[in-house]
């Protein structure tokens, strides 16, 4: 909402910001219990040539 009234404000962006991962770590915890995932990485395959 500010950036589109291109209000910079640091003192602003410092809550914004732990409101927004502590949002996304929910999120991800909502997800791992829904999917039944271990969280893990999975390696990738790599393409044969």
């Amino acid at each position: 909402m500010l950036s589109t009234r291109q209000i910079r404000n640091k003192y602003l962006f410092i809550p914004y910001y732990f409101l927004f991962m502590n949002i996304n770590v929910l999120k991800g915890i909502g997800y791992l219990r829904k999917r039944q995932g271990n969280g893990a990485w999975e390696k990738s395959r790599r393409a044969k040539v």
